[in-house]
């Protein structure tokens, strides 16, 4: 079936609907490639004007081609972009929770974005608890597994990818702290029962956290993490629970708003 957009634009839109009718196309067939002649027969396009738009995209990096299966695919520079774009987004909706989080526990609140095999911090929140907890600044990277929140991205995670990580990463993993392969299992298990993770002092001593999950709508994706840190006599058991269910509340906002995003995204969309 054709997916034409470009008669729907304005004609003053009509260049710039082309292009991205052509990016919408190398996207929705992704992990797939596109020959030429398909993407001229999924978008109505003529060869020569296929080609032609092709061209300008892979010069500037949004698409590239396979000479190999002479099929097109979406470009380096669409991957960077596209990864920002997650981050942007991510950082811009977890604000708000990771405010009230600092607010109300009066501690340092934290946004983790999942990056590969990586944990990428995009948002702190200092509360107003005198001594603070400052064990990530916006911009560090961490192997998953460390911390509460890495722990809680690398649990949200299935046990197929648990074991790659492991015998991959358990040497990067013990840099950051001395953890086993069957402590870090242990772990991942106490994490998936008790619905969020704990970090007890491992990185820095008086120091403890807690992290939840976040996932991608309709998939189960692990997109990234929220997590609250404190002095480890403010974390003691009396206060968990309050803490968790307060992680655990603003995790599933976070999860309605992408959700919501995501299907007004779709429902624009639909109705061009």
């Amino acid at each position: 079936m054709a997916v034409n957009k470009a008669p729907q634009y304005s004609a003053v839109n009509k260049g710039a609907a082309r292009y991205a009718l052509l990016l919408d196309c190398l996207a929705d067939h992704y992990p797939g490639m596109l020959s030429l002649a398909e993407i001229g027969r999924l978008t109505n396009l003529p060869k020569p004007t296929a080609f032609r738009l092709m061209k300008a995209l892979q010069e500037v990096g949004f698409a590239s081609y396979d000479t190999e299966q002479e099929a097109y695919l979406l470009g380096g520079k669409m991957m960077e972009m596209g990864a920002k774009a997650l981050a942007q987004n991510f950082a811009v909706i977890a604000r708000p929770s990771l405010m009230r989080i600092a607010d109300e526990t009066r501690d340092t609140a934290f946004g983790v974005l999942a990056e590969n095999d990586h944990a990428h911090c995009l948002v702190r929140i200092t509360g107003s608890y005198p001594l603070r907890t400052l064990s990530l600044d916006v911009g560090d990277i961490w192997p998953l597994g460390i911390g509460a929140a890495g722990m809680a991205l690398l649990a949200a995670h299935d046990d197929d990818f648990v074991e790659r990580y492991l015998e991959s990463h358990l040497s990067l993993i013990a840099n950051f702290a001395p953890l086993t392969a069957e402590t870090v299992r242990e772990r991942v298990r106490r994490t998936r029962d008790d619905g969020y993770a704990m970090s007890e002092g491992e990185l820095l001593s008086g120091m403890s956290a807690m992290g939840v999950a976040i996932r991608f709508p309709g998939t189960g994706r692990p997109m990234g993490a929220i997590s609250v840190a404190a002095l480890s006599a403010r974390l003691d058991k009396p206060r968990l629970s309050e803490v968790a269910g307060l992680l655990q509340r603003e995790a599933q906002m976070i999860t309605s708003t992408l959700s919501a995003r995501r299907a007004a995204a779709t429902e624009e969309e639909s109705g061009r």
